[in-house]
Order: C-alpha cells, then sequence, then structure tokens
C-alpha cells in the first residue's frame, strides 16, 4: 500500500494532538483527515472510507470505544483498523479497546517514531490480510465454477491451479511468519519465515500441535481469541502471545488469526501471521522505565521546592528572617538541581536518538584535557582538592566539545567524592590504535557490583548521592553514550577506600582519517 495514496483519519477533539499527528504523518506522505468528535468521525468514514483511523478514548458526547464500536458494527467499514492513541494506561482501558475492536493501542506521550511504526505496521497486516481474503475468495467462486459443465470445469480447474499457484506463492514468499492451522489447533502448512522465527524445521511443526509452542501464561489468552472467531461475526483478532522457541528462547509474537468459511459459513481452518515484535515489547518496557524513573526524580525536588514555599507564603517565617532564608535556600538549590535534571535528560535522548550530529575533526589531545581541567579548577580549588595533569603530544578524531563534556563530568564526579587536600589525576598515553585518558581519584571507592551499573541512568552508588553531592544520575550515562558514538569504549576500575579510575579510548587522527 503506497503512502501517497494512503488515507488516515485522526480522531482527537484536542486541537494540538491533531496538528501533531498531522505533521508526523503528513511528513511520511500519508493523506490526513481530521475529525475532532466521535459524531464527525462517523460522517467523515460513511462519506469516504479511510484506510486506517487513529482514534482518541476521551472525548465528549461520543468517546472512542462507542466510536469503535459503531464502526465495527457496520460491514462496510468493520475490516478498518482503528489504533487507540489515550493518556489512559491501565490494563482494563486497554483491554476495553481491544475488546470493542481495536487493532493497536498507543500510551500517550508518544513518539513520532513509535506512531509511524505502528500504523505502517497496521497498514501492511491489512494489506496482507485483504490479499488472502481475495484470494480465498477467487478460490471459492472458481471450485464453484467448475461444477457448472464440462467445458467449465476444465476451464476453472486450469484458473484453479493458476489460483493456487499465486496463493502458494505469496504464502511461500512472505516476509512475516505465515501459517494454515485446522481447527484442532494442528499445522497444516507453515512457511520458511515462521519455521525461521520459531527455530523448528517444517516437519518438526507440522508433527507439533501449535498451541503447545504458545507460553502457557499465555494459552488462555490465545484461546480466548480462537473463541471469539468462532462464535462471533468477527472475521480476524490479533492477540500478543510469547512463543517458545528453540534452543530455549522465548519470543514476543504479534498474532493475527483469520477464520476461514466455507459458502454456507462452517468454518474450515485458520489463517495465521506472525510478526516478531520481541524489540518492539522490550522498547516498550523500556519507555515506561524512563518515564516512571524520570517522573520519580522530577518530582523529588519539585515537592522540596513547593514546601519550602509554602512555607514562606503561610507567613510563619517572616519574623524569623535566617529561616525564611534557608528556605528559599532549598528552594534554589533544588531549582538549580532541576534544570541540571532537565538538561542533562535532553542531552542525553539527543545523543541516543541521533538527533545531535558529532561534528569531528583532528583534536589535540593535550588542549581537550586543558580545557577541561580550566573549567573545573575554581570548583577544585574551593574543594582544597589538587588537579594534576599528565598530557600527552598526540592528535585525536574527536567531536572537541562533546570529548571535553566528558572530562568535565568525569573530573566533576571525581572532585564530588574525593576528599579534601587529596589529588586527582588526568592522565592520557598512546596505544596501538588510540589513546587512552584516565581520570584517577583518592576518593571511596566504588564497589565492584556496581563498576557497570553506574553507567546506566539514574544510577548512583549511593541513593542519597543525589541529595548531598548535587548530581542527576545522568552524567555517565553521557559520558558513555558520547564515547560509544566516537567507536571507543569507557570503563571504571576501583578499591573501596582507595580511589576509583575511569579509563575511555579514542581513535587517533591517523587512524580514522
Amino acid at each position: 500500500m503506497r503512502q501517497a495514496n494512503t488515507n488516515i483519519l485522526i480522531v482527537d477533539d484536542q486541537p494540538d494532538n491533531i496538528r501533531t499527528l498531522a505533521a508526523i504523518l503528513s511528513g511520511q506522505g500519508y493523506k490526513v483527515r481530521k475529525a475532532i468528535s466521535g459524531e464527525m468521525a462517523l460522517e467523515t468514514v460513511r462519506s469516504q472510507s479511510p484506510d486506517l483511523i487513529l482514534l482518541d478514548i476521551k472525548m465528549p458526547q461520543m468517546n472512542g470505544y462507542e466510536v469503535c464500536s459503531t464502526l465495527k458494527s457496520v460491514a462496510e467499514v468493520r475490516e478498518i483498523p482503528v489504533i487507540f492513541l489515550s493518556a489512559l494506561d491501565d490494563v482494563t482501558d486497554k483491554a476495553k479497546a481491544f475488546k470493542v475492536g481495536g487493532a493497536d493501542y498507543i500510551t500517550k506521550p508518544f513518539q513520532a517514531e513509535e506512531v509511524l511504526l505502528r500504523v505502517k505496521h497496521q497498514l501492511t497486516i491489512r494489506q496482507q490480510q485483504q490479499q488472502l481474503i481475495e484470494q480465498n475468495h477467487q478460490l471459492q467462486r472458481e471450485m464453484q465454477e467448475r461444477q457448472r459443465s464440462e467445458t467449465a470445469l476444465r476451464q476453472t480447474g486450469e484458473a484453479l491451479r493458476d489460483s493456487e499457484e499465486r496463493f502458494r506463492s505469496a504464502f511461500d514468499h512472505a516476509s512475516t511468519g505465515m501459517a494454515l492451522i485446522g481447527l484442532d489447533e494442528c499445522w497444516l502448512k507453515v512457511n520458511s519465515a515462521l519455521s525461521d522465527m520459531l527455530g523448528y524445521s517444517e516437519v518438526e511443526l507440522l508433527t507439533t500441535p501449535s498451541w503447545r509452542l504458545i507460553h502457557p501464561e499465555d494459552v488462555e489468552q490465545h484461546q480466548s481469541c480462537l473463541l471469539q472467531l468462532l462464535t462471533s461475526e468477527n472475521r480476524r483478532c490479533q492477540v500478543e502471545l510469547r512463543y517458545l522457541c528453540k534452543p530455549g528462547r522465548v519470543i514476543w509474537m504479534l498474532r493475527v488469526t483469520s477464520l476461514v468459511r466455507d459458502s454456507q459459513g462452517k468454518p474450515l481452518y485458520y489463517v495465521a501471521q506472525f510478526h516478531d515484535i520481541t524489540e518492539r515489547r522490550a522498547i516498550d518496557q523500556i519507555k515506561n522505565e524512563f518515564i516512571s524513573i524520570v517522573s520519580h526524580e522530577l518530582r523529588t525536588p519539585l515537592t522540596a521546592i513547593r514546601g519550602s514555599l509554602g512555607l514562606l507564603a503561610t507567613g510563619i517565617y517572616d519574623s524569623k528572617p535566617e529561616k525564611a532564608r534557608r528556605m528559599l535556600e532549598i528552594a534554589l538549590t533544588d531549582s538549580e538541581r532541576l534544570v541540571r535534571l532537565v538538561n542533562d535528560i535532553l542531552d542525553l535522548e539527543r545523543l541516543d536518538s541521533g538527533q545531535v550530529a558529532l561534528e569531528k575533526t583532528v583534536c589535540d589531545a593535550a588542549q581537550l584535557m586543558q580545557q577541561a581541567v580550566e573549567t573545573l579548577q575554581p570548583i577544585a580549588d574551593q574543594a582544597a582538592i589538587t588537579l594534576r595533569v599528565i598530557p600527552v603530544s598526540a592528535q585525536v578524531w574527536a567531536a572537541p566539545d562533546a570529548i571535553i563534556q566528558t572530562l568535565t563530568n568525569l573530573l566533576s564526579n571525581a572532585i564530588k567524592f574525593s576528599p579534601a587536600n587529596s589529588t586527582i589525576t588526568l592522565k592520557a598515553q598512546p596505544q596501538l590504535d588510540g589513546i587512552l585518558f584516565q581520570v584517577q581519584d583518592q576518593g571511596r571507592g566504588i564497589p565492584a557490583d556496581k563498576l557497570q551499573a553506574i553507567f546506566g541512568r539514574f544510577q548512583q552508588v549511593d541513593v542519597s548521592d543525589s541529595r548531598h553531592k548535587g548530581g542527576t544520575g545522568l552524567g555517565l550515562a553521557i559520558c558513555q553514550s558520547i564515547i560509544q558514538q566516537h567507536n571507543g569504549r569507557i570503563w571504571a576500575e576501583s578499591t573501596l577506600g582507595e580511589g576509583s579510575t575511569f579509563y575511555f579510548t579514542l581513535s587517533n587522527a591517523a587512524h580514522d582519517c
């Protein structure tokens, strides 16, 4: 289905949401129509059926569930895929969306990449479904034609063989997993894509009941999907299931199942499409965990700011200027922490999403080290810490601002966790194919079981560090992202009570130019 010929209807009572979605979809060549209410959406569909509908749930007068249920009751438009898009993220809300006929569910706030991926996914499923249904209809028409006469029988037989060949070719060469499954849930036919996904040969699959490869916790959900097909007018259902693969792997599949009936309506067999969504599920989990952590990290300083200003607003410190000043200092400190947190989150997201293109050039390693030290020298002096630099005369291929940021983050951490009158050493030395940078302190050290975890988002050696030291827990994650985009490595070594050393590598200019 070509995007330029694809019509997508956006239904949302919030104009800002409509404009955002329209910009995302139009930018990819889709034709977009808009409706700001459920009633307007139904009228729009009646005038011209879209290829896909993005539907909000919470709308006045007629909500998204009612709109979808109405559409699914009309034969001419019930096959239009509906993707619900809502801030409601409870399992019951999602279950209700799928129960009324929704094809997918996106939780707000959404990412443009996620919306485009799911829209494309549903359009592909619909196109393949239409092709299979059309081929099945064609097959049935040709079989009926064979019964008319001897001549018609021969002609229809030829047409039938051609149709079967087209169906077989489409089935065998489909890029997604496909299977014909009997009403007893035994495989009748599988394509090579499905065999590759599951890790079993065609012979192994054909001798194994299909339900045995479904994760035990998901079998009930699968059976419910099949029962819905057998007992309702729905021609297809889709469900996300875990499948047990060779050798001991578990993957997530989006299974779209259709029930094929004969001309009298008697069920014959199932046609199933399988899409590996393991990576998408992992991304969803990371996204949900990230949102949860960010919400917590933002709420902590905001609570302190609100508490301090709330006390001042009551007037109880009007006659106690020292305590009032302390409340203002708390509010200011947490405001600064909030700004640092937001800036670090934005920096990390830009780096990880590729929105920031690191412009690399030939840089002098010693000059990068000196600039980072000069930036933090006043802070080191205030903490009574000596910064010692052992430079190297070498050229590196790097984005200078990003590497200075990395050195600054590592030196800043070292200063925070070093005792007064200690020394922090910044050193660089040549290797076979690059330069090894080191930041060594004489601080408290890092437990061995946390030497890798500290490079994750919002990770601290001690949960009280973000309060006492003023960190955001994102500095090392930013450093790791920068160094990885330079094709380098970053790691830490430490001895408790003696200090820590952080290392990272960069390619030298001669190696990468």
